[in-house]
């Protein structure tokens, strides 16, 4: 990045908005820089996000087990039914890559575009 793209960033609020044609009518309110208290809990929502996310991403991966429990007493296989939720509604490993992968791929995206949709009509001031 060229030191003319960050500066192209700094620039004042209404001449970035003069670049997009639907954009709102002109703001003179100047920017107000946000305090070193409001930058520090900005970073640290973001981060505690950023954490969740990807613990509810992984987390499917902890409550699947395929071990074979043919032969296995019926109360080793009642206690696998309660910890793992494959024995419990009889996926295999195919559905469960399904479930893994297209299935959560599936929700990001309605998600995301729900996401989008809310940033759209909101104001950029009250985000």
């Amino acid at each position: 990045p060229t030191r003319s793209s960050y500066a192209s960033l700094l620039q004042p609020r209404r001449r970035r908005r003069q670049l997009h044609l639907s954009a709102a009518p002109e703001d003179d309110r100047p920017l107000v820089p946000l305090s070193p208290v409001r930058q520090a809990a900005c970073v640290g929502s973001l981060l505690a996000l950023f954490t969740v996310n990807q613990w509810s991403r992984s987390l499917i991966f902890y409550l699947v087990d395929f071990t074979d429990r043919a032969g296995q007493p019926a109360a080793a296989v009642a206690e696998a039914s309660r910890a793992f939720m494959n024995v419990e509604l009889g996926f295999d490993q195919a559905q469960y890559g399904l479930l893994a992968s297209l299935g959560f791929a599936a929700v990001f995206s309605f998600a995301s575009f729900l996401a989008g949709l809310a940033v759209d009509k909101a104001d950029a001031r009250t985000l």
